[in-house]
């Protein structure tokens, strides 16, 4: 299951905790008692490698442009967000890479009293997924043009106790569903329908120690399988231990470890079972400095190798601001990925490195500089790669 998946993002914001304070001081346009929040980014970059290929490499200047509106309320008891973000991309000298992706997202939370909290969220992507990556993994350059998709879900979250309790509950359930652009049969066989529920026990220990126990179980259902006599659906379960800590105004974090279990329907497919983990901790020696490390032990959904991905993923992020208005990031990530079921025991390993610096020109201007280099080894040595991408980055905001 994907516990942990915004904490192992590969794409760095560049921003450190300085200027993302000077973000969140940004005010916007009074519309009606909430708060309206334009913003614009443009970059221009240079990728060497578009379609992640050993041989056939593609490179190509463009030009992104991602407009975004973001309406909310002042509230940290009862929170409400709308955020819409359009992401457009024209490649110079490879149109087949060009996009337009929409994303939205829309939060509401209600404090109905002192114990009793609830949470509602919803998101709708429509999206694409790059050349060379997702399915096309080793065959970038056969497609005309990007894998397109649909993917909503919505979440509800129930929490019980005092924030101050020495025992609090939280209740979730959610559902998400998938759905790819195209009528050929091996890309209706990547539409998914996702149920899931779970709940967390919080028990605190200390002024800033909680321990955990968190359980949670997904169904994921295909919508046609290749071969019906052995389909993908499976049902998840995990059960996992940990704590979370704040070690005063330094250092926060979590740690949780425990079982997983990926229990298919055809009996062809082998159920397993398993370790689980998920780690996070920020440490902030200085105001101005600031290192994160995460770790996540995970299983994903195959992408069309083997049954599904035993992931590993680590991760360091050091954010540093030399001076008021200017700031580093740096982000190093390994992922190793199993393809459990895959009958050339596939295994790839996949390293980041990304580095950026911002400068907060004005409290509604930034410019970003910014380098990555990400590249695959693996068992199938006709999906390797290496790839440098460099950007230059505008931002405007209210």
């Amino acid at each position: 299951m994907e516990h942990g998946k915004w904490l192992l993002i590969a794409a760095v914001s560049g921003l450190s905790a300085n200027l993302q304070a000077q973000q969140q001081e940004i005010t916007g346009l009074e519309v009606g008692g909430f708060e309206l929040l334009p913003s614009f980014e443009y970059q221009s970059l240079y990728d060497d490698n578009l379609t992640r290929s050993d041989t056939a490499q593609t490179d190509s200047w463009a030009s992104v442009y991602r407009p975004g509106l973001l309406l909310r309320n002042q509230s940290e008891v009862n929170p409400f967000r709308i955020n819409y973000l359009l992401s457009h991309a024209d490649y110079y000298s490879s149109s087949e890479d060009n996009y337009t992706d929409h994303y939205f997202s829309a939060l509401l939370g209600t404090e109905i009293n002192r114990r009793h909290r609830l949470r509602l969220q919803a998101d709708f992507t429509d999206g694409h997924d790059d050349r060379g990556t997702a399915y096309s993994i080793g065959r970038g350059d056969e497609l005309s043009e990007p894998d397109t998709y649909t993917r909503a879900g919505a979440d509800v979250i129930y929490s019980y106790g005092l924030e101050s309790a020495t025992g609090r509950l939280e209740l979730n359930a959610g559902v998400s569903e998938l759905d790819y652009d195209g009528d050929a049969l091996n890309y209706q066989a990547r539409d998914r329908q996702t149920s899931r529920y779970g709940g967390a026990f919080y028990y605190r220990v200390g002024p800033s120690t909680d321990l955990l126990l968190d359980a949670s179980q997904a169904h994921i259902r295909y919508d046609l399988a290749l071969d019906p006599q052995v389909p993908l659906d499976s049902d998840e379960r995990s059960l996992l231990l940990g704590a979370r800590w704040e070690g005063g105004a330094n250092t926060r974090g979590f740690a949780k470890v425990g079982y997983q279990e990926k229990d298919f329907a055809a009996a062809q497919r082998q159920t397993f079972h398993g370790l689980d983990w998920e780690v996070g901790v920020t440490w902030q020696p200085l105001s101005y400095s600031q290192l994160e490390l995460s770790t996540e032990l995970d299983s994903r959904e195959t992408n069309g190798a083997g049954d599904f991905i035993k992931s590993r993923d680590y991760q360091i992020r050091w954010q540093h601001d030399w001076v008021e208005r200017l700031g580093t990031s740096l982000t190093l990530r390994h992922r190793d990925n199993e393809y459990v079921g895959s009958p050339t025991l596939r295994e790839d390993d996949n390293r980041l490195l990304q580095l950026s610096t911002v400068y907060q020109f004005r409290r509604w201007l930034s410019f970003e500089l910014a380098y990555r280099h990400d590249e695959r080894d693996s068992t199938v040595k006709a999906i390797e790669y290496d790839r440098n991408q460099y950007r230059l980055a505008v931002s405007i905001s209210m």
